[in-house]
């Protein structure tokens, strides 16, 4: 005595599970739809030229940006984004000019019988020892270099005093220069 169930269909109802998957569709399309249009304003505000409330008021501003296409008079008339680049320039000029200023007012001592130099270097490249010159000129010390072969000396002196002489070696060792004190005799 089986009795066959029968499976009633209803007509017009959709089964929860079918209403569910529709609603996911729908919101799906919904959201892809306003990113889509989000894109796409995003995209036109980004590629549409300029205002021409956004140029500058100065008619000569105006018409340059104008014609190169950009808002930038400076970037237009080929002067750099930034300036430390001429201030590098300008300072490194200053301090040549000041470098050349004090060797023209410094005159070799020449002392008679003995003096000592202090030597703060040894340098194959003569480049090297004069730029250790000029930092060195710039302190206020006297220096000179010796050339003694391919080797140029940069040494501080000549002091007649020894005293004072190791007094200006322990000054240039605090200021973290290795140094060597040098006896000459003329």
């Amino acid at each position: 005595m089986s009795r066959r169930v029968k499976r009633r269909r209803s007509r017009g109802k959709i089964p929860a599970n079918d209403r569910h998957r529709r609603m996911q569709r729908i919101l799906g399309t919904f959201l892809l739809i306003v990113i889509a249009m989000i894109l796409l304003f995003i995209g036109y505000n980004l590629l549409r030229p300029p205002a021409a409330g956004l140029l500058p008021a100065d008619g000569a501003l105006a018409e340059n940006a104008a014609a190169t296409g950009t808002l930038n008079p400076s970037r237009a008339a080929g002067k750099p984004k930034y300036r430390f680049y001429d201030e590098l320039k300008k300072r490194h000029d200053e301090i040549e000019a000041e470098v050349r200023e004090k060797l023209a007012g410094k005159k070799e001592a020449e002392i008679d019988g003995r003096n000592y130099c202090i030597q703060i270097g040894a340098f194959h490249d003569s480049n090297s020892a004069e730029s250790v010159r000029a930092r060195m000129i710039l302190r206020d010390y006297p220096v000179q270099i010796l050339h003694s072969g391919k080797v140029h000396l940069v040494q501080v002196g000549p002091y007649k005093n020894r005293d004072r002489a190791l007094e200006i070696q322990k000054k240039l060792i605090r200021e973290g220069l290795q140094t060597m004190l040098k006896t000459y005799v003329n």
